[in-house]
């Protein structure tokens, strides 16, 4: 684990990643290609304040870190965390 994305910016998270990928991708490359690797993600977390005027949102990764991830084997995914503000479940009469 590289860091508690719950706990960091996005932004901090693509550079510590990018900075890992980039100085242990040909280590990175040799373990994606070991036999029995059919999984190999990095996860990066993101935290979105649920408010009444949100009406979506998209995530992307960043040029450089799909760079390095694409280049090693990895598939970058997304978690998401939707966390409803007061005003949110005032409006919409949620109990949590």
């Amino acid at each position: 684990m590289l860091g508690d994305g719950r706990g960091l910016p996005i932004y901090e998270q693509d550079r510590i990643a990018t900075s890992f990928l980039e100085e242990h991708q040909q280590a990175l490359t040799e373990l994606s290609r070991f036999p029995g690797v059919d999984t190999f993600i990095l996860g990066l977390h993101r935290r979105i304040d649920l408010t009444p005027d949100l009406r979506g949102f998209c995530m992307s990764a960043f040029p450089r870190l799909m760079y390095f991830a694409l280049r090693t084997g990895i598939t970058p995914t997304f978690y998401v965390d939707l966390v409803p503000s007061e005003d949110y479940k005032e409006r919409c009469h949620c109990d949590s």
